[in-house]
């Protein structure tokens, strides 16, 4: 049940931990439908959620998320079929304690407005739980490819965009809508992901991705390693808290 993608994992785990806080959590899932609707909060809703309340929001498949959630036990979820740049107009006075947003931003056309209306739902000290494929290796795509994809994207398909986000740039863009950096951490050494994911036994899966991610974490406390190489990791991992 924890993701292999341990930027994703990351998220889970601070999820659990804040709602072993107690009391109730507004939690706002961004993107909450993906290819497997609700995957990760399988694992979290294992460790007990009895103060969630939730919110998805996706631009389609929204009906596949509200039938994961009632497998999941989460009768009294709630899920919208809303772009990311309409956070603001159609969930206008509400206020979330955590948003979720787990490999999207990469494929946001328009920064600038999807943080300003992740920011507009958030409540001051609220939380943004953030994950996205790192800048530090562009993939490299012929000329047709990128043509094709360049017309798809104009034509409303934006999730096929794709933006090598460099972590300073991501960072200049949470700053100037008063997102402030509170973590990050670098994840998914490759090729270890797609180990993981299709190399390890299904029955097997969760305690080696126990143990990878504190070998990662070991590895993110070396900030000079890190440093020198950026390269070797897949992805990033955001923790940001909006600045009352």
């Amino acid at each position: 049940m924890l993701e292999g993608n341990l930027a994703k994992q990351r998220v889970q785990r601070r999820l659990r931990d804040l709602l072993a806080a107690g009391g109730e959590l507004r939690v706002l899932d961004v993107g909450c439908v993906g290819p497997a609707p609700l995957s990760l909060w399988r694992w979290v809703l294992d460790g007990g959620a009895s103060g969630l309340r939730l919110t998805g929001v996706d631009v389609t498949g929204v009906d596949r998320a509200e039938r994961a959630a009632l497998e999941l036990g989460l009768a009294d979820a709630r899920f919208v079929a809303i772009e990311g740049y309409d956070l603001a107009d159609r969930l206008a006075g509400e206020q979330f304690d955590v948003v979720v947003c787990t490999q999207v931003l990469e494929h946001v056309l328009h920064l600038d407005r999807f943080l300003a209306d992740l920011a507009a739902v958030l409540r001051p000290g609220g939380r943004v739980l953030l994950t996205c494929d790192s800048g530090h290796f562009r993939r490299r795509v012929g000329p047709v490819r990128a043509l094709a994809k360049w017309l798809v994207v104009r034509l409303g398909r934006e999730r096929y965009h794709e933006r090598g986000l460099q972590d300073a740039e991501a960072e200049r863009a949470f700053a100037a809508r008063s997102l402030l950096l509170s973590d990050r951490k670098y994840f998914n050494v490759h090729p270890l992901k797609w180990v993981h994911n299709h190399g390890i036994a299904a029955d097997r899966r969760d305690g080696v991705a126990e143990r990878w991610y504190q070998f990662e974490l070991a590895l993110n406390d070396d900030a000079a390693f890190v440093a020198a190489n950026k390269a070797l990791f897949q992805d990033l991992y955001y923790e940001l808290v909006r600045d009352g």
